[in-house]
């Protein structure tokens, strides 16, 4: 942690350089860094713990997704093919940085995610301890015990999601193919006041990494099926090896 801290505070003391440097006119052009010293009401130490969380927390959670979602992905090409279609027809021949316009027009690309979430949940559920007696199934569960919800046995369980063994991402889109889907049903970043706090950064870090590489890469997985193994978050159970294909 010690050494993060160093790594955070050399970032934020170049940023704070470059922040000196900038016009009136680049405020629009701001990075994540930049907004967060310029909020008022959050201090230095603020921003380093800001900083430090997305660290600790954003690195194996969004890797691990993603590779789930190429991975599903590569064993999908019919899935491929058509989120291929739809990043070509919004990115066309960009050559700059994705902007919040690209990703608002995205709506195959994050029924990607969310089914991928579904299929391969990054953590075990979301738990709460109860403020009262509350009866499930027909058991009284006493006040003050913690209930949890299991994110892998609701994305897999057939009354909730039908074909819940198949990857299949238009069952998110707003015309629901497959029958509407329970709000609660899946639970990928919590729920609640105490859900996760960096749930819109890693949507957008997924968002725009998917992107990328589905606008420039064909995809594939020649090896073995995989499972998942819980270390703290669920993550493959063996290296993934993946090809990458050049498109154009």
């Amino acid at each position: 942690r010690e050494c993060s801290s160093r790594l955070a505070d050399q970032n934020i003391r170049e940023t704070e350089l470059a922040l000196l440097a900038k016009t009136a006119t680049d405020t629009d052009e701001l990075s994540l860094m930049e907004t967060l010293l310029l909020s008022p009401g959050l201090s230095r130490k603020d921003v380093i713990t800001l900083i430090l969380d997305m660290l600790f927390a954003g690195i194996d959670t969004t890797s691990h997704t993603l590779g789930f979602t190429l991975y599903l992905l590569a064993r999908n090409p019919n899935a491929q093919v058509k989120l291929q279609k739809e990043v070509d027809g919004v990115l066309g021949d960009l050559q700059g940085p994705i902007t919040a316009k690209h990703l608002a027009q995205f709506s195959y690309l994050k029924a990607v995610i969310k089914e991928s979430f579904r299929l391969y949940p990054l953590t075990l559920g979301t738990a709460r301890t109860l403020e009262r007696d509350l009866v499930l199934g027909g058991y009284v569960v006493p006040k003050g015990w913690m209930g949890t919800t299991l994110n892998m046995l609701m994305g897999w369980d057939e009354a909730l999601f039908p074909r819940a063994k198949e990857f299949i991402p238009e069952r998110w889109l707003r015309h629901k193919p497959l029958g509407p889907i329970h709000p609660y049903a899946s639970l990928p970043f919590g729920t609640g006041t105490r859900m996760c706090i960096g749930r819109r950064i890693a949507e957008q870090e997924m968002y725009t990494f998917l992107a990328r590489v589905m606008h420039r890469f064909n995809v594939d997985y020649k090896y073995e099926d995989i499972d998942l193994v819980s270390k703290l978050v669920y993550m493959p159970s063996k290296p993934l090896k993946f090809s990458f294909t050049e498109r154009k």
